[in-house]
């Protein structure tokens, strides 16, 4: 029976990762969740269908509004809608978001189960293969972060689609079997087709299935032959139609913003490389796991060159591994080509804005733990022929599940804030910017100004550049005039397009009565994108000059824009109220 296995399973699942369901929201979540008014009404489903679900990656990192849309930069209609689940059953209580990752996960720890059951008719090796693939440290970026459930979601659909057509390739072709194939093939393109617009990585599939048919169907077929089989029309048919809707229909807003790592071709390839070696290091030795930073690449320094070189060996020694295995191990040699095959899409061949995250080992790992397992479980058959040491078998697979139990439930416990994500980060990376940005995001926001001056300070010592970092640093400095203001000029100097630090000088000087460069920067703020606090100062301006005319146009702009109905009444008062010799109000950013 494996009800007792499964069972194991979820429990295990939920003890390792119950830390996560009591975290809040974080990274990107507030502006995805929170703050943003789209997943708050069901009737911006439809908009899932037009061209309005994408959001420029400008607006999501620096011009964030109330209605943000679905906040994703590519499209994944299917991810975004249990976004809208969410909302309806839990409103804005973190918990039930992380739950949703959570059974997510436990689902996927079952089909990996199922999976390795079916490639290997082994009960205890697909049992340790889904442990391993529940239990690494890996695991836990993609679980507990609200933003990255993409790579949960997609790898459900993706394992289901592959159970479902293995089962196809097991079922006898008799007649009498015709309709249940031919369902089991329905359902898995069903699944292939909602795991691509889930998350693009998806893609891979067919490949995976024809490597599946090339070790394991039996037909002695030439490789053109096979690759024209009519098994795969299907497949094929809806890869193309999602390219189609991906390249054409909604194209991914960040595609034209991905540069080589380190700005040569040399550099990129021996970064990709290395990162594959960094990948290898972190699943073969879980205990030395650390949390990476958002937008993570490592470094270009003077021996780069050589850690690429590392990791090309590895690779090497990864084929030459698959060959050898192909006659005497094929479901060892498939299980690592599936973890090859499934590394391709984040793999940097083509430049991606986030060029390493544990989250993108979440799927490829399935195969690579399953090939694990195989190797453990034939390592210990052999320790069990020694008498001595009969039992040591089963203590090094219990060992290896116990290193990554307490790994995962260590890591979980970082990722319950943005506080912890900030601390985790400066103790792993000290000499990385990210979490001091994090950290002094996080205090600027619960009002500790003075320890968010110093977290910015540093992260700015780091090489920052980015503009949000420098305008908190100016809005957390605002009791020094001259900082402030060269704060802002520098936020402002590193995007032109960046709203924030234009309001923030504006309302510096309008504060302190210097109104004709206040309107400046006001007037460029409501040019690039009006909203209640520049228009409101600007507004403030024009009347107290006696310019009722221009304060008239600036609220036309506020109208022809989506600013809150309470915001424009409030612009509105403004007008009807403030003469020339009315004290300036300061109504905040």
């Amino acid at each position: 029976m494996k009800i007792k296995e499964i069972i194991f399973l979820i429990a295990i699942t939920l003890i390792a990762f119950s830390t996560c369901l009591s975290g809040g929201f974080i990274g990107d979540d507030e502006v995805l969740l929170v703050s943003n008014t789209f997943y708050k009404d069901a009737g911006n489903i439809p908009s899932l269908f037009t061209k309005d679900y994408l959001t420029k990656s400008d607006e999501l990192y620096l011009h964030p509004k109330s209605n943000l849309g679905s906040g994703s930069v590519a499209y994944r209609p299917v991810l975004s809608s249990t976004f809208f689940l969410d909302y309806s059953i839990w409103q804005l209580n973190p918990y039930g978001y992380h739950l949703t990752n959570v059974l997510l996960h436990i689902l996927n720890v079952i089909l990996v189960f199922f999976l390795a059951l079916l490639l290997i008719s082994d009960k205890n090796i697909a049992f340790l293969s889904s442990l391993l693939f529940c239990l690494h440290p890996t695991k836990v970026e993609a679980v507990a972060s609200i933003g990255y459930r993409a790579d949960v979601l997609s790898s459900f659909f993706v394992l289901s689609s592959m159970c479902f057509f293995l089962k196809y390739r097991k079922t006898p072709g008799c007649f009498c079997h015709g309709a249940k194939k031919l369902s089991q093939l329905f359902l898995s393109l069903i699944c292939y087709f909602l795991a691509l617009f889930t998350k693009e990585a998806a893609i891979v599939l067919p490949g995976i299935l024809f490597v599946y048919d090339c070790y394991f169907d039996g037909k002695k077929v030439g490789i053109i032959k096979r690759m024209l089989s009519p098994i795969y029309y299907g497949y094929i048919a809806v890869a193309c139609f999602y390219l189609f809707i991906y390249l054409k229909v909604f194209p991914n807003t960040t595609l034209s913003d991905a540069k080589l790592i380190g700005g040569s071709l040399l550099s990129h390839v021996s970064v990709i490389f290395w990162i594959f070696a960094l990948y290898m290091k972190d699943i073969v030795l879980p205990f030395l796991v650390k949390m990476l930073p958002p937008l993570y690449a490592p470094n270009v320094d003077q021996y780069f060159v050589l850690k690429g070189l590392v990791g090309v060996a590895i690779l090497l020694g990864l084929i030459i591994a698959i060959i050898k295995m192909n006659r005497s191990n094929k479901e060892t040699s498939f299980a690592v080509l599936f973890f090859l095959i499934c590394l391709i899409p984040v793999s940097n061949i083509i430049p991606i804005a986030n060029p390493m995250a544990h989250r993108f080992l979440y799927l490829p790992s399935v195969g690579i733990f399953i090939a694990i397992a195989i190797l453990l479980n034939k390592l210990c058959f052999k320790i069990r022929k020694i008498k001595r040491v009969a039992s040591a078998g089963i203590m090094i697979k219990v060992f290896v599940v116990c290193i990554c139990f307490i790994m995962t439930l260590s890591m979980c416990g970082t990722w319950r804030s943005n506080y912890s994500i900030a601390d985790s980060l400066i103790k792993d990376h000290p000499d990385n910017l990210i979490g001091y940005s994090i950290l002094g995001e996080f205090n600027f926001k619960s009002g500790r100004y003075v320890e968010a001056r110093q977290a910015f300070q540093k992260a700015v010592s780091l090489g920052s550049t980015d503009p949000k970092d420098f305008y908190m640093l100016a809005m957390s400095s605002l009791d020094n005039f001259d900082e402030a203001q060269r704060y802002f000029l520098a936020a402002m100097s590193n995007n032109d397009e960046y709203v924030a630090p234009l309001v923030g000088l504006g309302r510096m000087y309008f504060l302190n009565k210097d109104y004709d460069k206040a309107r400046v920067f006001l007037r460029k703020a409501v040019e690039v994108t009006p909203a209640y606090a520049s228009c409101g100062y600007l507004i403030q301006i024009y009347m107290s000059q006696g310019k009722t005319a221009d304060a008239y146009k600036v609220l036309e702009k506020a109208e022809n824009f989506p600013v809150e109905k309470e915001e424009l009444v409030s612009l509105k008062k403004m007008i009807n109220e403030i003469g020339q010799h009315h004290e300036p109000i300061d109504i905040g950013i």
